[in-house]
Order: structure tokens, then C-alpha cells, then sequence
């Protein structure tokens, strides 16, 4: 079984002695009356540590990372579906394709939205982001079941944001563990990120999750929080892309391969017009990364092309055959990345375009 393998994409910052410091502020606000809101304790928790925290690392930025190719298994990894649960802060219950319990059973996991409530967190991009209750002691699980399909390379990312008011430098009192478990809760591999890695920056996790391909898993994330000196755990834009194992395109007298290199594209054809019937395949000309042709008697003339539209507004990637032969043919069209496969035919007599806008996933 592979290891779970943890990267972070910038380096992992120490908090320093400056959190003593905000720990005074913690205690100077930390409320008398146990009916005060949760979501203003928590809110102004993270006002302590945001008011203090140094500039993050040049390499963090609000932007969204280059697009990284493969088929997205989760949904809702950016929690941009909204706070689940009610619309009173503490509430139970879930809407989404998220779920969450801990105990006490109060105090859930939050969709927090800034632009409605001042003060709260930032989610690192869109709207929402989950904030985990820093009041202690306490447990909270929040999870997602997903199929991983047989035979991918899959990769699971996270942005985190850890702060803490914890003074130590060796000890791990307050953690959140990422569990990849099966569908009853047993883990099967996870990492641990805790006090000691208070960054108060969005920072990124990649983890290798493609021993679990072919199962259907529960991907798990456990916070634990202490009595005292709370730690907060923000977590938004979680991903599972699957993309195909071992796959390639190699180029030869009858395979093209566009968009650099991602899509591989064969033809063969029957001439219904010989005696006997006859097939074959055809060759092929590349005439730019997105676009080919196939011919049969020669090099100058085309029988039928292909051009392949990526980057569209619906997620897809748009294949058109326009043919200027009334032979059947057909072609075939491969996604190295995603594994996904189709086959278009032209049928006898036709000359109208093939299109398809739909099926091919992108990225």
C-alpha cells in the first residue's frame, strides 16, 4: 500500500513568543456569561491572531493555483454550497455532501461567510471556508464519502490555516487529523497537523491517496481541542482528482495526439463502395495542437478532420468532425488524463458534422 505522502507547497512557519502575548488578549476577552453566541467567541478568537499575524509568504497568494488535470471526485470541495446545517450558528444536521459530528454536539463545524457576518474568518477563496470550534476540550469530524475508480492515480489537496495560542514548541495539544477511513469510520492512512504547525497563512497539503483506488471511501478530517490556549483549524478548498494511471500518447503513421499531447486520436473507415467491402485504417495529419485530418489515397487530400475545443464554459472539452467523404468511418478519441474513451461513427451516405459538447471532461 502506498504511504500517505504529505507536501506542503510553502514552507511551514513556527508561530512565535508574539502568541503569548495574544494569549493575554484571549483570557482579557474571553466571555463570563456561557449564553454568549459561539460564533462571537470564535470570531473574536480569530481576531486576536489575524490582527497580529505577519505578512504570509510571497508564494501564498489569493489567486487559484494553475488547474491541475484529473477528474474531481468530491463535491463541494470549496464549501461554496453554503453553511449546512440551519441558519442559527451551533445547529446539527447536514444539506450537503458534507457531514459532521462532535461532541459536545453543540458546537458543529461552521460555514463561515465574512461578507455576512463582519469579523468572521476569510476563506481563502469564494465565500465559505469551515472553521472548527476552538473551544475546548471537544472533538469534531467532519467527512465526505467518495468513490475513488480502479486503476488512477489520485491525488487529495487541502488549504489549511492553523493559528494557535498554545506557547509550546514541542508539544501537539491541539490537532486535526486527515483520515482517508473506510465508509464506517476505520481508518485506513492519515496525517496529523497541529499546534506545532501554526502558520496563520493559508498553506496547501497534497497527499497520495491512489492506494485506495477501486474502494469506496469516507475522506475524514478529526480536530481535537484542549481544555486551554485554543488552536484554530480553517479549512477550505478540498479536492480528490483522479486522472489515469501508466497513460500516453505516442505519436505514429496513424495516431495523432492533441492538446499537448492528451488526447489520443485514431480513425479507421470501411469502403462500402469496393468489392469485396474493404477497412482500414487511416493516416493521419497534425495540422496544429488542436486540430487533424485523415486521408486515404494521399497526404492532399483529407477524407474527414477533428478539432478539439478545450477550456469551455460547461467544463467540457467540445470535439467536432467535419467530413468531406460519404464513407463509414470511425474515430476514436482517448483522454490520457481522465481514462475517459469514445468512439464517434459516421454512418454510410452521411456528410453532416459529428459534435460533441458534452462528453469529455476538462479539465
Amino acid at each position: 500500500m502506498k504511504a500517505f505522502i504529505s507536501a506542503l507547497l510553502v514552507k511551514r512557519a513556527r508561530r512565535t513568543s508574539t502568541f503569548a502575548a495574544l494569549f493575554l488578549g484571549l483570557v482579557a476577552m474571553a466571555p463570563a456569561n456561557a449564553q454568549e453566541p459561539e460564533r462571537a467567541r470564535m470570531e473574536g478568537l480569530y481576531n486576536i491572531l489575524s490582527a497580529n499575524r505577519p505578512p504570509p509568504p510571497e508564494s501564498v497568494t489569493s489567486e487559484r493555483d494553475a488547474l491541475v488535470t484529473g477528474t474531481e471526485l468530491l463535491l463541494d470541495g470549496g464549501f461554496e454550497g453554503g453553511y449546512y446545517g440551519g441558519s442559527t450558528y451551533g445547529t446539527s444536521g447536514v444539506s450537503g455532501p458534507w457531514t459532521w459530528s462532535n461532541s459536545p454536539a453543540y458546537l458543529n463545524p461552521i460555514w463561515t461567510d465574512p461578507p455576512s457576518h463582519t469579523g468572521a474568518p476569510i476563506p481563502r477563496m469564494g465565500l465559505w471556508c469551515v472553521y472548527f470550534p476552538p473551544i475546548g476540550p471537544q472533538t469534531s469530524r467532519l467527512y465526505q464519502t467518495v468513490s475513488i475508480p480502479s486503476g488512477v492515480t489520485a491525488t487529495l489537496s487541502f488549504w489549511l490555516y492553523v493559528g494557535t495560542f498554545e506557547t509550546t514548541t514541542s508539544v501537539p495539544y491541539d490537532t486535526m487529523k486527515v483520515s482517508i477511513t473506510d465508509t464506517s469510520g476505520v481508518p485506513l492512512g492519515s496525517a496529523t497537523y497541529s499546534n506545532l504547525d501554526s502558520n496563520i497563512s493559508w498553506l496547501k497539503h497534497t497527499l497520495d491517496v491512489s492506494a485506495y483506488a477501486g474502494r469506496t471511501v469516507r475522506l475524514q478530517f478529526d480536530t481535537y481541542e484542549d481544555v486551554s490556549n485554543p488552536t484554530i483549524f480553517l479549512l477550505d478548498d478540498v479536492s480528490i482528482l483522479a486522472s489515469a494511471s501508466n497513460a500516453s500518447c505516442v505519436e505514429d503513421a496513424y495516431t495523432m495526439c492533441l492538446v499537448n499531447g492528451r488526447y489520443k486520436v485514431t480513425s479507421h473507415w470501411k469502403n462500402q463502395y469496393a468489392i469485396p467491402v474493404t477497412t482500414a485504417n487511416l493516416s493521419k495529419a497534425k495540422l496544429t495542437d488542436t486540430t487533424g485530418a485523415f486521408w486515404i489515397a494521399g497526404a492532399d487530400t483529407y477524407e474527414y478532420m477533428i478539432r478539439l475545443q478545450t477550456g469551455q464554459s460547461n467544463g467540457r472539452t467540445w470535439v467536432a468532425i467535419p467530413t468531406f467523404t460519404d464513407v463509414e468511418f470511425w474515430v476514436a478519441v482517448t483522454d490520457t488524463v481522465n481514462g475517459q474513451y469514445k468512439e464517434y461513427h459516421s454512418a454510410p451516405g452521411n456528410k453532416t458534422l459529428i459534435y460533441d459538447p458534452f462528453f469529455f471532461v476538462y479539465p
